[in-house]
C-alpha cells in the first residue's frame, strides 16, 4: 500500500470500528493504544451532573463544572499533556500556513469536554430539540430522505454526534443506529439508558466487527435506516491496520476498517458533525455528501483506500480548525501504539 513517506502501512482488512460513545477522560501515554485507558467518573458523579443541570439550569451547572474540571486538570497529567500536544500542533499548522496561532488553553479544552458530556445526556434525554439546531446543508438530507434509502454516516470524536438525535423531533421516520464500542464507557452508557430507556434501541454494541455485524448493518441500510460509524480512531483489536495521512501538518494513523466496511456495504456515505455554538445555546450541524458509490476495486485498491481516507482527514482537519476546543481525542493522535516517528 502506498503511504506517507515515513510510515509503513499494513494491508487493509475489515476491523472493528471505534466507539461513538464519549471517550474516557483519562487519556493514555504515547506508548499506549487509546483503548487501554480506563473510564473516569462514577455513575453517581454523572448523575450528579445531570441532576444539577435539571434543577438549576445550564448556567449553574457550568459554575459547578469549574472545580470538577479543575480537579481533573490538575490530577490527570496525561490528558492535560495530550491536550497541550493537540493545541500546540494546531498552532504550528496555522503558523506554517501563514496564519496567526489561536493560543488556546488546555483548561478550556478539557472544560469544553465536560460541557459536551452534558450535551450528550441532554440530547439523549430529548432536552435538545430541532429548534436549537443550526442545520447546514439540510437540503441534502431532505433530498435523500425522500428516496426512502438508508445511508452510512461517517463521524468522529470531533464535536458531538449525539446531537443528531435531536433531528428525530422533526424527522420522525428517521432511524439512526450508532455502532459503538462500549467497553470503556460503561458507566456513561448506564446513565444514558436510565435517562432514556429506549435509547439503547439505537445502539449497536460491538467488540469486534465480523460478518454477523456486517450482515446486520446491511439489513438496516436496506430497510432505509441510517448507520453511524467513526473514522478517527484506530481499531481496538487490529491496531496496525492503518493508513498514514497528514492531519494538521503531521502524519497521523487513520483506521482502514470504517472505509473498508463502507465499500462492503455499498451504500452512499455522508459526513456529519455536531458542534456546540460558542455564542449561544444552539448547535451547528453539518451534513455533507462524501462518497455516493464507495468501492475498492481490485486494481488500484490501495490507492482508492488511501484517497478515501485522505478526503476524510481533510474534512476532519477543516472542522478541527474551526472548532478546536471540541476535539475530544485525548491521546497522542499522531502516534500508533509503541511506534515513534
Amino acid at each position: 500500500m502506498k503511504t506517507n513517506s515515513r510510515k509503513p502501512s499494513n494491508s487493509p482488512k475489515p476491523s472493528n470500528s471505534p466507539d461513538t460513545s464519549p471517550e474516557p477522560a483519562e487519556a493514555q501515554s504515547s506508548k499506549q493504544h487509546w483503548s487501554s485507558s480506563k473510564e473516569r467518573g462514577s455513575v453517581l458523579g454523572i448523575k450528579f451532573m445531570l441532576i444539577t443541570y435539571r434543577l438549576f439550569g445550564r448556567k449553574v451547572f457550568s459554575l459547578f463544572l469549574y472545580p470538577i474540571i479543575g480537579y481533573f486538570y490538575l490530577m490527570d497529567k496525561v490528558s492535560r499533556n495530550a491536550s497541550k500536544q493537540f493545541l500546540n500542533q494546531l498552532d504550528q499548522h496555522l503558523i506554517a500556513q501563514g496564519k496567526a496561532p489561536k493560543k488556546l488553553s488546555s483548561f478550556k479544552h478539557i472544560y469544553a469536554f465536560g460541557q459536551s458530556i452534558l450535551d450528550k445526556l441532554a440530547g439523549w434525554g430529548g432536552d435538545i430539540d430541532y429548534s436549537q439546531l443550526q442545520f447546514h446543508n439540510e437540503d441534502v438530507l431532505q433530498q435523500i430522505l425522500t428516496t426512502g434509502k438508508g445511508g452510512l454516516i461517517l463521524g468522529s470524536h470531533l464535536g458531538n454526534l449525539e446531537l443528531c438525535r435531536a433531528l428525530s423531533s422533526k424527522y420522525v421516520d428517521l432511524k439512526i443506529n450508532a455502532l459503538v464500542f462500549t467497553q470503556h464507557a460503561e458507566n456513561f452508557n448506564k446513565v444514558m439508558g436510565q435517562v432514556n430507556p429506549s435509547s439503547n434501541l439505537n445502539l449497536i454494541q460491538v467488540n469486534e466487527l465480523g460478518p454477523d455485524t456486517a450482515i446486520l448493518l446491511e439489513q438496516k441500510l436496506n430497510d432505509g435506516e441510517w448507520v453511524v460509524i467513526v473514522g478517527d480512531r484506530t481499531s481496538v483489536t487490529q491496531h496496525k491496520r492503518v493508513v498514514w495521512q497528514q492531519f494538521l501538518s503531521k502524519d497521523a494513523p487513520f483506521p482502514v476498517g470504517p472505509f473498508v466496511l463502507a465499500a462492503i456495504l455499498k451504500h452512499p456515505v455522508y459526513l456529519m458533525f455536531g458542534f456546540a455554538s460558542e455564542q449561544d445555546a444552539t448547535y451547528d450541524i453539518f451534513f455533507e455528501e462524501f462518497e455516493a458509490n464507495p468501492s475498492l476495486p481490485r486494481k488500484g485498491r490501495d490507492q482508492a483506500l488511501q484517497d478515501l481516507i485522505a478526503r476524510y482527514a481533510s474534512r476532519l482537519e477543516h472542522y478541527a480548525l474551526r472548532y478546536p476546543l471540541q476535539w475530544f481525542n485525548f491521546f497522542d493522535f499522531w502516534t500508533l501504539d509503541n511506534d515513534t516517528k
